[in-house]
């Protein structure tokens, strides 16, 4: 009688024990409302810090985004994982505007609370608390996070096809609007992919610009190799003078038609159809074939041209015609040539190798 006792005792006592420690857990566990809005602004934060990466971030969208924050900590309520994690992301929007102080605060609040949130370790390594992501045991659904760091650190350090590596591998398991934000920055780092340790820092950062002027063209292809040293040689002249020089060469006239230069100057904007002219002249003199370079205007007379957005009566039909046949320039779309965008300084780039060659 009494082992039946003892026995119904200590299965009694068990019950107590299991029921003690899933109320122990449960407390510390977020509940799915919780954590709905622990994603809520995980995704202005990622927003945001995608915007800082492009330099487009507004500082008055974060001071919001920090009273939405601290409203949401006051909720005595909310698990200790989900405080933790709420403070970290509040930590990485003050890093975002320069609260270095206030962000390490924040990040020290939240590992009192609650260690391994992968919000504070982010916050950690972006503070220089933690040096190596890779020596932290993470969750194998976590690990994706680790990888968007690395790729935002390649971005920074301009090694750009690293970067593009590791957004593209991130995005697989990351949550979809990681890379609705961070997408134009993978997309940056994938056209800036053929920047090497070989380019001049200012070749650089004219590559780095969304578009070019004529004075920045030529000074790149000046910085880069000898192209233009028929023309211009070793004197150092301004870039009016050197503009001068290449419109007295015949590079800025149309091969199809008579065109008036006097109105390009340094600042004029670098469009396609401009690129194209310059190209296909600077092609054709390289080898001695300005005068026998193909008609192709008189090739499409019965057919009409194959590039919707270039007339056969283009005055640089030809040239458009030659360089996107020679790879020396592409077709944006694969149908159009959009002869009045800018066009791209990594496109250029390209094309000035091609005829380099």
């Amino acid at each position: 009688m009494k082992k039946h006792s003892l026995f119904f005792v200590c299965i009694s006592l068990l019950f107590v024990s299991c029921a003690s420690l899933q109320e122990d857990i449960r407390i510390s566990t977020p509940k799915d409302e919780e954590m709905l809005v622990v994603a809520s602004i995980e995704e202005k934060v990622i927003e945001l810090d995608a915007q800082s990466m492009q330099g487009t971030m507004i500082k008055a969208t974060a001071e919001q985004l920090l009273k939405e924050i601290k409203l949401k900590l006051e909720d005595k309520n909310i698990s200790a994982a989900v405080q933790a994690n709420l403070l970290a992301l509040q930590g990485r929007v003050n890093l975002l505007i320069n609260r270095k102080s206030s962000a390490e605060l924040d990040y020290q609040n939240s590992q009192n609370i609650y260690k391994g949130e992968i919000q504070g370790i982010i916050l950690g390594y972006r503070l220089g608390k933690i040096q190596d992501l890779d020596k932290i045991a993470l969750p194998k659904n976590q690990k994706a996070y680790v990888l968007l760091e690395k790729a935002l650190k390649s971005y920074t350090e301009e090694n750009y096809i690293q970067s593009v590596a590791y957004f593209d591998e991130a995005f697989i398991t990351l949550p979809d609007f990681y890379k609705k934000n961070y997408t134009p920055l993978r997309n940056k780092a994938w056209s800036l992919r053929g920047i090497s340790t070989t380019t001049t820092k200012e070749s650089a950062e004219l590559l780095k610009q969304d578009s070019l002027t004529l004075g920045d063209m030529i000074q790149y292809i000046q910085q880069e190799g000898n192209l233009l040293y028929k023309y211009l040689g070793n004197f150092k002249l301004s870039e009016k003078e050197k503009l001068q020089k290449l419109k007295t060469a015949g590079l800025f006239y149309s091969v199809n038609s008579w065109t008036d230069v006097n109105n390009l100057t340094p600042s004029t904007p670098l469009t396609r159809i401009l690129a194209a002219r310059f190209l296909w002249n600077l092609y054709n003199d390289r080898r001695g074939t300005i005068s026998a370079s193909p008609k192709y205007a008189k090739a499409f007379m019965q057919t009409g041209s194959p590039i919707p957005d270039l007339p056969l009566n283009s005055p640089d039909f030809d040239a458009v015609i030659g360089c996107v046949e020679r790879e020396i320039l592409e077709l944006p779309d694969g149908v159009h040539f959009q002869p009045d965008e800018n066009i791209h300084p990594m496109e250029l780039k390209a094309g000035l190798e091609k005829i380099g060659k």
